[in-house]
């Protein structure tokens, strides 16, 4: 209740290049009841994750920049969970994340091992954010289903950040500056540290780089 009037919906796309896009969604049914959560959509790089064995529907929306959407506003969260085209859609929020606070990021990833450019696009997308300032971090899912701490042990407890590992790791990290490893940080990162076909990573900023923001953002392309 009261959230209806703080909320507004648009039936679009995200996405860097204009024009309108297909979206594949599964219709329920079968053994797995959530479905929504797997409409992919067929970009660029086509159909990168989806549930195939699933019957769809599909669907044509129009692509958006979030620079347009949220021009000149502040951000508290900022999502993308898009079945594997996050580069594309953090490309659009360059002037966002560049000149307005949005001090927390949560992104899912997904491993496209069959497509080098958009694994490399990925990379290229976790470097920029590092590179303004983020701290990564990645949600495995045996602490998601962790059980919570006992009644009344709340305030002490260790918080949730702390208890998530780096992304990359301490180890991963020491590697890459160490000098003889030629990936950079977050490649190592994605080829060591990422754990499962898709993973859950959360960021936060304390403060922008001084001169980060007015790099220019890299291309996609690899």
């Amino acid at each position: 209740p009261g959230f209806a009037a703080r909320v507004e919906l648009y039936g679009n796309v995200v996405y860097d290049t204009p024009g309108n896009y297909t979206l594949r969604v599964p219709l329920p049914g079968g053994m797995h009841k959530k479905k929504l959560g797997m409409t992919g959509m067929n970009g660029a790089r086509g159909i990168l994750k989806s549930d195939y064995n699933a019957k769809a529907a599909t669907v044509s929306a129009g692509a958006v920049r979030i620079d347009d959407v949220l021009r000149g506003r502040d951000v508290c969260l900022l999502k993308a969970d898009v079945e594997g085209y996050e580069p594309q859609v953090m490309q659009t929020a360059q002037t966002l994340l560049a000149t307005r606070e949005v001090p927390n990021l949560q992104l899912e990833l997904s491993r496209t091992r069959k497509d080098a450019e958009q694994t490399c696009a990925a990379v290229k997308m976790l470097s920029r954010l590092s590179s303004l300032g983020y701290e990564f971090k990645q949600v495995p899912n045996q602490l998601v289903d962790a059980e919570l701490p006992p009644p009344d042990s709340w305030q002490q407890a260790a918080g949730p950040w702390a208890r998530l590992p780096s992304f990359p790791t301490a180890a991963t990290a020491a590697a890459a500056a160490a000098g003889g490893e030629r990936r950079p940080k977050m490649q190592l990162a994605y080829d060591i540290d990422f754990a499962t076909h898709s993973t859950n990573l959360v960021a936060r900023r304390r403060s922008t780089p001084l001169g980060a923001a007015s790099l220019p953002w890299p291309s996609l392309g690899c």
